[in-house]
């Protein structure tokens, strides 16, 4: 797969150049769909600018004409297996949850690790209502992310069954990645809902040090506030 997609990526890079220069100058999308399908009809065999074009179709919620550009793919170059999450990420965005999830399955068995694949199908199980395999599978692409951004901890967080669960998950990603305000911030809110008043405000040490002390100290006046603290509540306001 990894030898594949650098062929691919390698073979592609003109065309990456050419979506990017298309967006950065807000070029209408029917535009860019003409272009590519003018290409294509000079190159009808070339799967590259089959998959391009059927990428923009899903991005832009035109599902059924991106699947009919990824069976050309496969016709192709059937050995590329990326497109079964193309087709299974096509068949999610398009509601068909049943469909979608057979084509992730079936591409996380082949790539377990792969952090598309895993996002890809962790949002289809919240879509599905399955919260809690939607946030296994986030943890699997926390492991599997060599940085995992914030947001994937966050939106394991809004996916756990309770603020205990849930602010464990953040506990781990401020270990991991720091003291970074969009995952302490929660953290402080979820330990105000549970009562920990002291390790709410000893969240507020690292975050002062940033700036906008004021700020801060607003804040810790009133988890004071909260925890019936009056008077630590007034010198911090």
């Amino acid at each position: 797969m990894q030898r594949s997609s650098a062929r691919w990526i390698d073979k592609g890079r003109w065309l990456l150049f050419f979506l990017a220069a298309a967006a950065a100058g807000h070029q209408d999308i029917s535009i860019q769909q003409a272009e590519l399908s003018r290409l294509i009809a000079a190159a009808p065999g070339d799967a590259h600018l089959l998959l391009s074009r059927g990428e923009l179709y899903r991005t832009h919620g035109q599902w059924d004409f991106a699947l009919a550009d990824y069976d050309r793919v496969s016709a192709l170059d059937p050995g590329l297996d990326l497109i079964w999450l193309l087709r299974g990420l096509a068949h999610r965005d398009a509601g068909r949850l049943d469909e979608a999830d057979g084509w992730l399955s079936r591409f996380l068995r082949a790539h377990p690790r792969h952090l598309a694949g895993l996002l890809g199908r962790a949002k289809l199980l919240e879509l599905g209502g399955r919260r809690g395999e939607a946030a296994a599978e986030m943890s699997r692409a926390i492991e599997a992310a060599n940085t995992p951004l914030p947001e994937m901890y966050l939106d394991r967080a809004r996916l756990c069954e309770g603020p205990e669960e849930a602010v464990r998950g953040l506990n781990e990603g401020i270990a991991r990645l720091g003291p970074i305000v969009s995952l302490v911030l929660p953290a402080i809110e979820l330990d105000r809902r549970l009562g920990r008043f002291d390790s709410a405000l000893a969240r507020l040490d690292p975050l002062a040090r940033t700036g906008g002390l004021e700020r801060w100290l607003f804040l810790r006046g009133e988890i004071e506030e909260q925890a019936g603290r009056a008077d630590r509540a007034r010198a911090a306001y």
